[in-house]
C-alpha cells in the first residue's frame, strides 16, 4: 500500500478481513521474514495504517499488507479441517470433537507450563477457532 490509507479505506478493510477470518498466504512481499506460502492464520484486527494483523498457523503474530502481499480468504463453508499447532508441531483434524478430546487428555495428564499450553489449544477449539495454538509466540 503506498501512503496512508484513508479512514474509508481502512474501514473497507476491516469488513473484509474481520476477526476471527481464516487467510491462507499466497506470496509475501512486505517482510524481509516473509510468512511461508500456504500458511494458514486468524485476521486478529485491522489497524489505522490499513495492516492487517495476523496470528499464523506457524505460532507467528505479524501483519499483512493488502496490495502488496497476495492473500487468499478461506470461505467457511469450505473450512472443514481444524489445524492445532501445539510445541511447534502442526496437525490437522478432520473432526473438532477428536481434537478436543485429544487435547483434553493431554491437559488432564500434565501440569504447569504444559498444561497451560494444551489448555490454549483446547480452548481456542472450544472457541470455534479453525486454527489452535498453544500461543508460544
Amino acid at each position: 500500500m503506498k501512503g496512508f490509507p484513508t479512514p474509508a479505506h481502512v474501514e473497507a478493510l476491516r469488513k473484509r478481513y474481520r476477526k476471527g477470518t481464516t487467510i491462507r498466504m499466497i506470496a509475501m512481499k512486505s517482510s524481509v521474514l516473509p510468512i511461508a506460502e500456504g500458511t494458514l492464520g486468524e485476521v486478529d484486527y485491522v489497524d489505522d495504517a490499513g495492516e492487517v494483523h495476523m496470528k499464523w498457523e506457524d505460532g507467528r503474530v505479524a501483519p499483512f499488507i493488502p496490495g502488496e502481499d497476495i492473500v487468499e480468504i478461506i470461505p467457511k463453508k469450505t473450512r472443514q479441517e481444524i489445524v492445532t499447532v501445539c510445541y511447534g508441531q502442526r496437525e490437522t483434524w478432520k473432526s473438532r470433537k477428536k481434537a478436543m478430546a485429544s487435547f483434553l487428555e493431554a491437559v488432564a495428564a500434565t501440569e504447569g507450563h504444559e498444561q497451560e499450553r494444551y489448555m490454549n489449544v483446547y480452548i481456542a477449539l472450544l472457541e470455534g477457532k479453525m486454527v489452535c495454538t498453544d500461543g508460544d509466540d
